[in-house]
């Protein structure tokens, strides 16, 4: 199933994972064939979401791929998309182990303003919870100025605040050393980069043919408007039948009962809706 992207234009997001002791500020970039549509760098934990709109693109033209670069500007890793990538982004994984650690890695940060341990980018789903973060010196005034919204002033000199959201947002925190003017602050900066996603839910991984179980989506937040259709598509539709399902205005999660198949085997499903992070998972199906 291979949707027709005619000539729109896709704003298109990309979320992946480098396994923990990587370093931050290894490149990242994305293209199309001999175009370079976006580059960014890992964080912290070594997660980085790619960023671009691509225009004018017809099916079975240049595919685009997301390559990870080491320190010295060679890719380590590439992943190709295909055209279904660029309605649905799928949440990719690099392992990695071809990284050398970057130049900048391992630099301790201090007096700045973390999110859950990441600076000065933090990426997390959207409407989840993130942990924001500070430790200045004793008697120092501290102000928090998130993006678009008032700033909040008198904080302690070593704190923090969770904040939530739908969208991407910038967190600026100015600091007053004691009997410093209003004039005289520093100032660090914290993006926290959303992306909206889908999580499967099934109650286990094998099962048996013609076995009738529950199956259904979450999502990190609220549907809007008239609720989030999502497609379930499978490896093999005999073995496990594809199907489509609705989450509600206002809630985040949608079940369906759901026949198996007559084939006994293992089938990948995956739960796709567009401009969400999609959610996979293989299972095994048994002779009933």
């Amino acid at each position: 199933m291979r949707p027709d992207l005619g000539r729109k234009r896709f704003a298109v997001g990309r979320l992946a994972e480098v396994p923990i002791g990587s370093r931050r500020g290894h490149a990242v970039r994305a293209r199309a064939a001999d175009a370079i549509l976006d580059v960014t760098q890992t964080d912290g934990s070594g997660r980085f979401l790619v960023e671009w709109v691509q225009g004018g693109q017809e099916p079975g033209q240049s595919p685009v791929s997301v390559e990870l670069l080491d320190a010295g500007g060679a890719v380590s890793e590439s992943i190709e998309l295909s055209e279904e990538d660029l309605v649905s982004p799928p949440v990719l994984a690099f392992s990695g182990a071809a990284l050398a650690p970057a130049a900048s890695g391992g630099r301790a940060r201090r007096g700045g303003l973390e999110a859950d341990g990441d600076s000065p980018v933090c990426v997390a789903s959207s409407c989840i919870e993130v942990v924001l973060s500070w430790s200045e010196p004793p008697g120092s005034r501290v102000s928090i100025l998130p993006e678009g919204e008032p700033p909040l002033a008198g904080l302690p000199a070593e704190g923090s605040m969770r904040v939530t959201g739908r969208s991407s947002r910038r967190y600026a925190k100015r600091v007053w050393r004691e009997g410093a003017r209003p004039e005289e602050c520093s100032e660090s900066l914290v993006e926290v980069k959303r992306y909206p996603s889908l999580s499967l839910v099934y109650e286990d991984r094998a099962y048996r043919t013609a076995e009738v179980a529950e199956f259904g989506v979450s999502t990190s937040c609220d549907a809007e408007g008239s609720g989030l259709r999502v497609s379930v598509l499978t490896s093999d539709a005999e073995t496990f039948p594809q199907f489509e399902l609705t989450v509600p205005r206002g809630s985040r999660w949608a079940v369906v009962p759901v026949r198996v198949g007559g084939r006994p085997g293992e089938v990948s499903i995956v739960a796709r809706a567009p401009g969400y992070a999609r959610d996979a998972v293989t299972l095994q199906v048994a002779r009933g």
